[in-house]
């Protein structure tokens, strides 16, 4: 029973961290994330949201949370995203562009490679899909 309530106050620490990364109070999320710890640090979701409420503060930091591949257990394309738009080598910006491509085409920051004025035809197609954004019902 212990493990499960700490499961559920961490998962509920994530949700609240997205709320807040959704309504622009970034230090306040990169904080609630701050006390997410163990198995839940292997989630690249909750390195993206971590490293997202950082980037606006320190790149370096947000680079530094979203850690290397073989850190996280399973792809997720906002991850691949944020790590192809703090990328500083043009080669592994376009790797990390095409694995968040491959996980999720419709993903609007992978789709339009982290700017939303691309006006490529798969930017405009994930656009046009109406994903919400971080926090955003």
């Amino acid at each position: 029973f212990a493990d499960t309530k700490e499961v559920r106050t961490l998962r509920e620490k994530v949700r609240l961290a997205e709320l807040l990364l959704g309504r622009g109070h970034d230090a306040d999320a990169a904080t609630e994330l701050d006390a997410v710890s163990g198995a839940m640090l292997s989630d690249p979701n909750v390195r993206y949201l971590k490293a997202r409420a950082l980037e606006k503060k320190s790149a370096d930091d947000a680079r530094h949370v979203l850690g290397e591949p073989a850190e996280v257990f399973t792809s997720y394309a906002p991850w691949w995203a944020i790590r192809g738009r703090l990328a500083s080598d043009g080669a592994e910006r376009t790797t990390d562009f095409a694995e968040a491509v491959a996980q999720d085409p419709f993903d609007v920051e992978a789709a339009c490679e982290g700017n939303p004025s691309l006006g490529t035809p798969l930017c405009e197609a994930a656009k046009a899909n109406g994903a919400p954004d971080v926090g955003r019902e």
